[in-house]
Parts: structure tokens; sequence; C-alpha cells
């Protein structure tokens, strides 16, 4: 069975501006990518899986888990 994660509310904000945004210019894509959806991803990480974020851009990894790994 799938889990579905509950989105935070400015989240789901931003991809209602996007759609809006197509609607009203459809030749554009809006796409809201780049380090928003890594770091909107992971934040969302942490908080299901009770994760540590590191700091932006360490190296390998973006977080650890309650023992310390990787």
């Amino acid at each position: 069975m799938k889990k579905r994660i509950a989105l935070p509310a400015a989240v789901v904000a931003i991809y209602r501006a996007v759609e809006q945004l197509r609607s009203e210019y459809p030749d554009r894509s809006f796409t809201p990518d780049g380090h928003l959806v890594g770091h909107i991803g992971e934040v969302i990480a942490a908080k299901e899986f009770k994760l540590d974020l590191l700091p932006d851009s360490h190296p390998c990894h973006d977080a650890t888990d309650t023992l310390g790994r990787f």
C-alpha cells in the first residue's frame, strides 16, 4: 500500500500558483524546479522519516537518520 504524504500548505500554494499561471499563460511551463523542488523534497523527507538535514551542498548526503547514518 502506498503512503500518502501531506504537503505543507506553502508547497500546495506554490503548485496552485503554477496551475494558475499555466492557465493564464499557456505558452509557458512555470516549472518549480531546481533548488526549490530539491529543498521541498528534503524537508518533507526529513519530517516524514525523522531525518536530520545537513547543511546545504553537503558532500554526498542531504541528511542523517536518528543513529547518525547517511
